[in-house]
Formats: C-alpha cells, structure tokens, sequence
C-alpha cells in the first residue's frame, strides 16, 4: 500500500514536470496555479463591492455612503425583489464567461468554481426553486449546452435537486442583444418566454440564474412571465453583471 503511494505520488510529479499546470486566463504555466488559474488573475477577479441598490444590484457610481434604492428602480421597480451577482463583468472573469459562452469550453468551469467559492450563497439557500435563464432551442442545438444551466450547477451544487430547466422555455428567436440599448432589449425580448409547468411555481420563491447581468431586460422579461401565474417571489442570480461608469 505504501509502495502504491509513493508510485501515485511520483506520477503526479512527472505528470507535473511534463505538462505543467496553466493559468486558464493569462496561459501562464508553473507552481502557484491552483484551480485553472494563477495567483496574479485570481488576485485581479473583481467582486462586488457596495454601495449598491438594494434591489437591482447596480453599483453608485457617486460617493453614496450606504446601500439604498436606484433612481431606476423607485421609478420603475422590477419584477424580482432582489439581484445579485459574483463579480463584474471585467478579466478575467470575462474571458472566462466568454469562453463558456461563446466557444463552448468547459474547462473554463473550474476557474469559475475557484471564483464563486468566495461568493455568500446562504442568502438564496431559502429559495424552492433554481430556474436558469433558457436558450432558444435551436441556440441550443447549436451550443450544445446552456451556459445558465452549468453556472447554476455550480452555484447550487449541493442543492442540484432543486435546479428546474424545463419549467422556462424561450418560445422565439430574438435578435443579439450585444448592440441594442435598454429600449431595444426590451422589444425583442418582449413575449419571448414561457412557462411550461405553472402549477409548480406557484406560491414559491424562485432563484432565476443567468450569466451576465447587462441592463437586467432578460432576467425582468423572465421574471415577469413567472409572476403572472403567482410566484411568491423572484430573486436573481447572475455569474457576473457590468459595472455602472455613469
């Protein structure tokens, strides 16, 4: 048993001296890479700091002193009582997301898990259901994986049970979102989703999870579809969401 061991052991250590672990970020190769990435980008991922709204999740670009509501949402307030996020949207979270995203890499997922492990989760432990934001189901056939769904099994993996894709459905194709503003997001996103199993939402507290928290039209246009057949209550959950500059 010893002797097994000691040849474990001395397998990892060439395994380590012929391919060298890399940093998933910046590629650099060597010790003090832990997680798929390295002390220097795991230094620079940039969580949420306050103040923020207390419902949206914005960040106060001004010098307010505490936690509050945004104009934005006195005016109009959204259809989820509260929003949250990880990170900002900025490196190496970025690159991160958008390899997930975009090319489809699932060795992104454990620097991910490396980063959301400094993230509080008790606040949404009292939530009955986890529902990810879904894709249209030919974007699915074509990714071949809702980058929802994986951050959601990462977020809640010891509550997987209560993950529930199926019950949100997206009904239509919408156009990208990159390049339209708040007006145009909500257009497209207008009527797009809907639900499949009404009767299990009702009169519970729902946790909606999503990649990137941009304008917020996704999550609300989800939100609201979940409200109108008597949810309790919808929080938010989003990987990362972008910094306000203005």
């Amino acid at each position: 048993m010893v002797l097994a061991d000691i040849a474990q052991r001395w397998a990892r250590g060439a395994a380590e001296v012929m391919f060298p672990p890399q940093c998933h970020c910046c590629r650099r190769t060597g010790t003090g890479i832990s997680g798929g990435l390295c002390r220097l980008c795991f230094q620079k991922v940039p969580y949420i700091d306050g103040p923020l709204c207390s419902v949206c999740g914005r960040n106060f670009v001004s010098s307010q002193p505490t936690t509050h509501l945004c104009g934005e949402c006195l005016r109009r307030p959204p259809p989820y009582s509260r929003a949250s996020a990880v990170t900002y949207y900025e490196e190496p979270v970025r690159t991160l997301l958008h390899r997930l995203k975009y090319r489809y890499d699932t060795t992104a997922v454990g620097p991910l898990l490396k980063i959301a492990r400094s993230f509080d989760i008790s606040p949404f432990e009292s939530c009955d259901i986890i529902v990810p934001v879904p894709l249209y189901r030919h974007r699915l056939q074509d990714r071949g994986m809702n980058q929802a769904l994986v951050l959601a099994r990462l977020l809640f993996a010891d509550t997987r049970s209560r993950i529930m894709p199926g019950i949100l459905v997206k009904k239509q194709q919408t156009p990208s979102q990159t390049a339209c503003d708040a007006a145009g997001r909500r257009k497209n996103l207008r009527g797009a989703f809907a639900l499949i199993d009404r009767l299990s939402i009702r009169d519970k507290k729902i946790c909606l999870v999503d990649d990137i928290y941009t304008t917020g039209t996704t999550v609300a246009e989800c939100a609201q579809t979940m409200m109108q057949v008597n949810a309790a209550e919808i929080v938010v959950l989003t990987f990362a969401r972008v910094r306000e500059t203005r």
